[in-house]
């Protein structure tokens, strides 16, 4: 048998078309019947090996197959089939053909089928996309860590640190491991053997005279954990007790600037500097000086003082080649004569006057000056400082033009935008705006084309514009509500608790909580906001003159979803805010925590924003509380943040970010809030 051919990833099944015919018989007086023809080539790809391919054709009341012997070499998995009836009536069914394949190892089985038409008297040409299946060739691998706390040297105990040659030096260490793990001891030292170099306590043997280091290293894993060290310096002297340099020859480095002697506290050849200005040899130049262990050349300008000549544009430095005197230029351009002249070549030139006859005419424009350029001689139009009177009074220079009855002179005098990002900006005398690049949100956001651009992951974000103002549950966690929840606090007048209640899904335009407002916002706040106040339906604390401290609030794990790992990062809550009609900031504040309580009403209402944590497994007891006072905020729009980390130490407890307004007697709360953002990083 020839050898196989290999099976293409994509086969093209080509179904050629014959002219049918039908046979006319001597005693028939016309065609018996018409019938087409199918001719199918199977173009195979590299990669398997296939000697068979079976086909198989149905539909139509018809059911055929046969299989096609592709090993031989330059043949294809091509059949031609002729006598097809046609299938253009109605009711026909439609033709398949199917083409299926086995490799020769018979790891890879390939099939694909396509439908087609037969029409009498026309070529069908069909496309078979066959796909193959090949085995499988690679695997994977599963793994699971497991933690191990190395252990650590606790204790380390060398004595005498010094002793002679063929002694002993007492060694013991100490090593703990928190998970319990078997503590390997690992001693090592130069100059000397140690008795058992991995028993915790063993001795050094000096045997060669010098400075030695002896090094303990414990571990629970000879791989990962050869951390915890230590290196105790020791000294091994001759053990005679004569003269540990008696015998000692040192041998010099060669430099003239320091000398090699023994030591006689260790018999060790050791090098230091020769003492500086040491007479020495440099070669190819001549006599030198040692200084700091080095040859160096004599310093001919030592001692050596210049005389000044008296010239302002020239100086006199001593040259350390020759140890003489040396006259040099200063730089050209040098002021000198006290500044009414500058340096040239060494020469001091007097400047000339080049405005001294020049007289620049007015130019009758109260908002412009003409001056004369004292580096050109020629007058130059500058504009006054704007703000400036002209006109006789009647207007201001604004930009070099007078502006008469100017709406602002400088951008000051122009109100604020209301947004961080647009800057307003006096030009000509109009109030315009400016888009900025600055930083925005407190610093979450950077500022581009006027918006404030996120910098961290956006993890919430609010504008109230596409709630419902009419519905009831538009704030709450009904389907479609903005997902808030609320909870109430009651206080006596001295500041201590009576009663929570709640949480519960926020009302909308109730006397309690909160309410969706139109109307107060400007370009960036939009048709709708948030309107934050105390709970008025619980009269009977307000009337009792205690203090209702109302929270909206979203809690965006829940209950059934705390604070993960997944969850960590450090979390900024922005919003837009107002002043609405809370009261007089100048009374007494209902805040029981502010140094300004006054526990008898009439006391003035509170606000805050706030971002904080709870621990349910505590009680909710609050393990962080940040917020912002918006009690006494302007009564125009302003960007305000409040920033939290959430850490390893706030796993598994509840984060929650909203509003409260406290008040007592029913006295007014309100303060409007938009463009709610808490972004994480």
């Amino acid at each position: 048998m020839s050898a196989p051919h290999p099976v293409r990833s994509i086969v093209f099944l080509m179904l050629g078309a014959l002219t049918a015919f039908g046979c006319v018989g001597t005693t028939d007086t016309g065609p018996q019947g018409e019938t087409g023809s199918l001719s199918l080539d199977l173009v195979l790809s590299n990669g398997v090996e296939i000697d068979e391919v079976v086909w198989e054709i149905t539909g139509n009341d018809m059911d055929m197959s046969a299989s096609i012997d592709v090993s031989a070499p330059g043949s294809t998995a091509s059949f031609e089939v002729f006598g097809l009836p046609p299938n253009d009536g109605v009711g026909d069914e439609e033709y398949v053909v199917e083409l299926s394949a086995v490799s020769v190892d018979g790891k890879v089985a390939c099939r694909g089928s396509a439908p087609f038409d037969v029409e009498v008297g026309k070529s069908t040409d069909v496309m078979v996309m066959v796909n193959c299946k090949l085995p499988e060739t690679l695997g994977g691998v599963r793994v699971n860590g497991k933690f191990n706390v190395c252990a650590e040297l606790e204790k380390v105990v060398v004595s005498p640190l010094q002793t002679s040659v063929g002694n002993d030096i007492d060694l013991s260490a100490l090593g703990v491991d928190a998970d319990g793990d078997a503590i390997k001891y690992i001693w090592t030292g130069d100059g000397g053997s140690i008795d058992d170099p991995s028993a915790p306590n063993t001795t050094y043997t000096c045997e060669e005279v010098g400075k030695h280091s002896v090094t303990i290293l414990v571990t629970d894993n000879d791989v990962y954990c050869r951390m915890a060290t230590w290196t105790v310096p020791v000294t091994c002297v001759k053990g005679d007790g004569g003269n540990s340099c008696d015998g000692v020859v040192c041998v010099g480095d060669g430099n003239q600037c320091t000398a090699t002697e023994c030591n006689p506290a260790n018999g060790m050849c050791e090098t230091s500097n020769v003492e500086d200005g040491t007479q020495c040899e440099i070669v190819g130049i001549g006599d030198g000086v040692c200084s700091s262990g080095d040859c160096v050349e004599v310093d001919l300008c030592d001692g050596v003082e210049c005389p000044d000549d008296g010239n302002e544009c020239t100086t006199a430095e001593c040259n350390a080649a020759n140890g003489m005197c040396e006259t040099s230029n200063v730089d050209n351009g040098t002021e000198c004569e006290g500044g009414e002249g500058m340096c040239v070549d060494g020469d001091c030139v007097l400047i000339i006057d080049k405005c001294s006859e020049v007289i620049c005419d007015d130019t009758g424009n109260d908002c412009t000056e003409e001056k004369c350029n004292s580096e050109t001689g020629m007058c130059d139009t500058m504009n006054v400082s704007d703000g400036t009177e002209c006109n006789g009074g009647a207007g201001a220079c604004s930009a070099g033009d007078c502006v008469d009855a100017p709406q602002c002179v400088l951008d000051a005098d122009c109100p604020a935008t209301g947004n961080e990002c647009i800057d307003a900006v006096c030009n000509a005398g109009t109030c315009g705006t400016s888009n900025n690049t600055n930083a925005c949100d407190g610093g979450a956001g950077t500022c581009s084309a006027g918006v404030c651009e996120p910098n961290a992951q956006v993890f919430y974000e609010q504008d109230f514009e596409s709630l419902d103002q009419a519905s009831g549950t538009a704030l709450g966690t009904a389907p479609g509500g903005a997902g808030f929840l609320v909870f109430g606090n009651e206080f006596l007048p001295d500041g201590t608790p009576i009663q929570g209640y709640g949480p519960f899904s926020a009302p909308n335009g109730t006397p309690g909580f909160c309410s969706v407002a139109l109307g107060q916002g400007g370009t960036e706040q939009g048709a709708q906001q948030l309107v934050i106040y105390s709970d008025y339906n619980n009269t009977g604390n307000q009337e009792a003159g205690n203090l209702v401290e109302a929270n909206t609030f979203q809690e965006p794990f829940g209950n059934a979803d705390r604070i993960t790992p997944a969850d960590f990062g450090t979390y900024t809550f922005s919003f837009d805010a107002k002043r609405g009609d809370i009261n007089d900031p100048t009374l007494p504040r209902c805040d029981p925590t502010s140094v300004e309580y006054t526990p008898n009403p009439p006391c003035d209402s509170t606000a805050l924003a706030f971002i904080k944590t709870l621990d349910p497994d505590a009680g909710f007891a609050t393990t962080n509380f940040l917020k912002v006072d918006t009690t006494n905020i302007p009564n125009t729009w302003a960007r305000y943040s409040i920033t939290l980390v959430v850490d390893a130490a706030l796993a598994g407890q509840l984060l929650q970010f909203g509003f409260a307004a406290t008040a007592t007697n029913f006295e007014p709360s309100g303060v409007l809030y938009d463009n709610l953002l808490v972004t994480v990083e």
